[in-house]
């Protein structure tokens, strides 16, 4: 399978790496502030991935900025799906888990 995760580096992103890597998931993309700030890297990021599990978000900062960011994140990600070519479709984590432990048996 393979897996998009967005703020990989956080709490939740890096402990869902430890544990796709335990699980055998080697196939994983990371995407960072950079990702989101190109059209054309986000785009890449998505294209060919089975599904995304979005981590990425901004927790500190100008309350006004906060809440303008994290929906936009959210936004932008969904955007980049939209084209014809990808096949992807957003996760929510539990999903995602439960897809994986299925596999697994």
């Amino acid at each position: 399978m393979k897996l998009g995760i967005t703020g990989a580096a956080g709490l939740l992103g890096y402990h869902l790496r430890a544990w796709l890597y335990a699980q055998g998931v080697k196939d994983v993309r990371l995407a960072d502030r950079a990702t989101f700030a190109d059209a054309n890297a986000l785009d890449a990021f998505t294209r060919g991935v089975e599904g995304v599990v979005h981590f990425a978000g901004m927790n500190r900062g100008d309350e006004a900025e906060v809440e303008r960011t994290n929906p936009w994140l959210a936004q932008t990600l969904a955007a980049s799906f939209r084209s014809e070519e990808h096949t992807s479709e957003l996760q929510s984590p539990c999903n995602l888990v439960c897809r994986l432990l299925l596999e697994k048996k």
